[in-house]
Formats: structure tokens, C-alpha cells, sequence
């Protein structure tokens, strides 16, 4: 009885060991946590937790850097995206792009009446496509136009230039990946306030969309900042409005009445993990750490 009694300890010792990154393989992240450690410390295991990694460890090395172990796990990809998005929330007014349009035809030909050294074959028009109807007419949406990954600095660097030209409140961010490597850029009206910011977010979670292979994001705002949303919807119905992490467009839903239930739903045909990952971002607070090393260890 007491052989059998000592055989069952045993197996429940090894059965209740956690596991590790020596012992199971899995992925190592080497990263500089910076000023409030603690702080971010929390953020990370609640990040990793939201993905179903369990048994990580968060250990502090000597030379002011941190290992985070991440057991019987191999997608560094994804480790990469969860830890290095800061996770900034917010939900800014826009332009439409009939709005704007006249004044930036009108001063990329005053620069290059002014610039001799500026090539026509590199002006904004030129290395954006602007976004049209079947009848060639400008969409009434915030989108000033789409371009290939590798013009977007020459694009920024054009802005820069016309920037006195300007209205003082706009601002050009680009949105998230669209096709092969094409990216939009969105108009963002500015103001002293920004309507919804991350801080106002109660919770956010993932439902299945339009199919089993498609999901949403939903986010939930606190109870105290239901008004916010309220009055930012009531005063745009029939315009855009720019939902944005860490300053890209993730999605620019046209206000179609007043939204008082404090919900917003970031709806864009995503997989379940990519889902997850955005919510996670936004259910654990801001995260700002300098990833310098990600290592797949093998079992």
C-alpha cells in the first residue's frame, strides 16, 4: 500500500511541474523594459495570458535587460507583434478627401511652379492612386489616396513640404496593409481633445463576424465615458470617423446615427488570431519596451 501510495506522489509531482523553456523548448525574448518596470511587467503577462500562454517567466538579468520565457512555443512572428505594439487607442475625426483635394492639387502646382528641382514624375498625385467611384469621382471617405510600401517616405516627405499650406488640423497617418504591400493614407482632423483614447476602454473581446472564418472586435468603453462616444458620433453622422492603434488606421467606419451604448466594433474580415492579438492589445494597457532579441530554443 505504501509502494503504491509513493507511486501516486510521484506522478502527481511530475504532473504538477510547470513547464519550461529548458525542459519543453519554446521561445526566449530578450528585451529592455525601461522605467516602470513593474508596470510592464503586468502588461506583458496579461498580454501573454490573453493568447493562452501559460507557465511564462519574466526573469531579471544583471545588465538591466529581462529574459521573457515563453514555453512550448514556436511563432516568434506573433510573440513579436504581441510585445512590440504599444497599444495606443483612439478614435480621431477625419477629412474627406473632397474636402482636401482641391488644396493640395492647388499647391503641389504652386511647389513645382516655385521648385524647378522637384520632378513632376515624384509629386504626390503622382505616386499616390486616388481612390474613385465607377464614374472616376473622388469617394466621399477619408482616404487621400493608396501607394506601394516603398514610396510611403517619399509621400511623407511631400507632405512635409506642403505643410505650411495647410490646415493647421490636419494630419496624415497611414492605415494598415491593404493588398500586396499597398498602404492607404488617411486624412485625420486634430483637435485639442481626442474624443476616445485608450485609457477609456473597459474591455475589449472577439466575436465571429459575417463567417466561421471571419471575426470582429469589440470594444467596449467605460460606463463614465459612454458621452464621449455619444457626442463624437452624434456630431459626425454621415461622415468617417479614424479607429487607430499606435497611430495607423485600422479602419475608417462611416457614422451612420448617435451610438450611446459605448460600443465600437473594429469590424475588417480578421482570423481569430489576429482578433485575439488586436484585443489583447487593448485589454492590457500601453506597453513600450525595446524587444533587442527574439530566440526560438529547441526541446
Amino acid at each position: 500500500m505504501k509502494r503504491i501510495l509513493l507511486i501516486l506522489s510521484v506522478i502527481l509531482l511530475v504532473s504538477c511541474d510547470t513547464k519550461s523553456v529548458d525542459s519543453d523548448g519554446g521561445i526566449i525574448v530578450v528585451a529592455d523594459l525601461g522605467n516602470d518596470k513593474q508596470n510592464k511587467i503586468q502588461v506583458i503577462e496579461s498580454r501573454l495570458k490573453s493568447m493562452n500562454l501559460e507557465d511564462c517567466k519574466i526573469k531579471d538579468r544583471d545588465d538591466n535587460l529581462f529574459d521573457i520565457e515563453i514555453p512550448d512555443y514556436s511563432d516568434t512572428a506573433i510573440i513579436r507583434e504581441l510585445l512590440s505594439k504599444k497599444g495606443k487607442f483612439s478614435v480621431e475625426r477625419t477629412y474627406s478627401i473632397r474636402e482636401i483635394y482641391p488644396i493640395l492639387e492647388n499647391n503641389e502646382r504652386m511647389i513645382l511652379d516655385q521648385n524647378n528641382e522637384i520632378n513632376e514624375d515624384s509629386t504626390l498625385f503622382k505616386l499616390l492612386s486616388l481612390v474613385t467611384n465607377s464614374n472616376g469621382d473622388l469617394i466621399d471617405a477619408p482616404v487621400v489616396g493608396c501607394c506601394a510600401k516603398e514610396d510611403t517616405s517619399s509621400v511623407m516627405k511631400l507632405v512635409d513640404k506642403y505643410g505650411k499650406y495647410l490646415p493647421s488640423s490636419l494630419r496624415f497617418k497611414w492605415g494598415v496593409k491593404i493588398g500586396k504591400d499597398v498602404f492607404p493614407l488617411i486624412s485625420i482632423k486634430k483637435s485639442e481633445d481626442t474624443p476616445i483614447t485608450h485609457n477609456m476602454i473597459a474591455k475589449s473581446y472577439v466575436l465571429q463576424g459575417c463567417n466561421e472564418t471571419e471575426y470582429d472586435v469589440n470594444v467596449k468603453l467605460k460606463k463614465e465615458y459612454y458621452s464621449n462616444l455619444e457626442d463624437l458620433t452624434t456630431q459626425n453622422v454621415g461622415l468617417s470617423v479614424a479607429i487607430m492603434i499606435d497611430n495607423t488606421v485600422y479602419i475608417c467606419p462611416k457614422v451612420t446615427s448617435t451610438i450611446g451604448s459605448g460600443k465600437l466594433v473594429l469590424s475588417d474580415r480578421y482570423s481569430y488570431n489576429e482578433g485575439l492579438l488586436i484585443a489583447s492589445y487593448l485589454n492590457s494597457g500601453v506597453l513600450d519596451i525595446d524587444i533587442n532579441e527574439i530566440k526560438l530554443v529547441s526541446k
